[in-house]
């Protein structure tokens, strides 16, 4: 909410749709408890999860917590049998440097391959999560647009989703010529956030041109 404010979007929580609300949702639909690999800040938003019989690995960003000791503990608890929860598969991120690290992805498909079991992946579109934001705006899935700097995550993953457009943003972890990268390739690549906006206002009486 800080990062958002200081971005000058003023947003109240419940207009927020992140992934480890999903994931929290999934974990009560299902009975189970957070065996958590995520990053100290995140743990606190799982602490109504805790108490149940049987368990889930729930892995996110942990940055400095993917260790050995970490990733190995989850592996034992994977070939034990639980279920294996990912809030995001990204391969990278843009960090304070200015340069890209390696995100959550690679740590994830570690563990898949390890224990070979495949993570549910309740990120941003997850159809559940995703139905659930465009249901509390009363959006069609056709009529909504993905506005992002992943070419791959955001954009592709938008389309591949169902929405009706997907913008790719050349600012944050954008590398050149991302766009033709990955297939379905974004309906328009414009230079930033405002341009993403205006042609967002420019095509929203005709949501099929996109």
């Amino acid at each position: 909410m800080q990062r958002l404010a200081g971005l000058g979007l003023h947003v109240t929580e419940s207009e927020l749709f992140a992934p480890a609300q999903a994931a929290r949702e999934w974990l009560a639909r299902n009975d189970l408890s957070p065996s958590l690999l995520v990053h100290p800040d995140l743990a606190q938003e799982f602490e109504d999860n805790s108490g149940r019989a049987h368990r889930a690995v729930v892995v996110g960003d942990a940055g400095e917590a993917f260790d050995y000791t970490s990733l190995n503990h989850a592996f034992r608890e994977l070939i034990d049998g639980v279920n294996l929860i990912a809030l995001a598969k990204n391969r990278s991120f843009k960090d304070a440097d200015g340069k890209l690290s390696l995100d959550a992805g690679a740590f994830v498909v570690a563990l898949e391959f390890a224990s070979q079991r495949t993570a549910l992946v309740l990120g941003n579109l997850h159809r559940g999560s995703l139905g659930a934001a465009l249901a509390s705006m009363d959006c069609p899935l056709q009529d909504a647009v993905m506005v992002g700097d992943d070419a791959e995550a955001d954009v592709a993953g938008a389309l591949r989703a169902g929405l009706g457009g997907a913008v790719l943003v050349c600012t944050g972890k954008y590398c050149d010529r991302d766009e033709e990268r990955f297939e379905p390739p974004p309906t328009v690549t414009v230079e930033s956030l405002s341009a993403a906006a205006d042609w967002i206002i420019a095509h929203r009486a005709s949501p099929s041109s996109y």
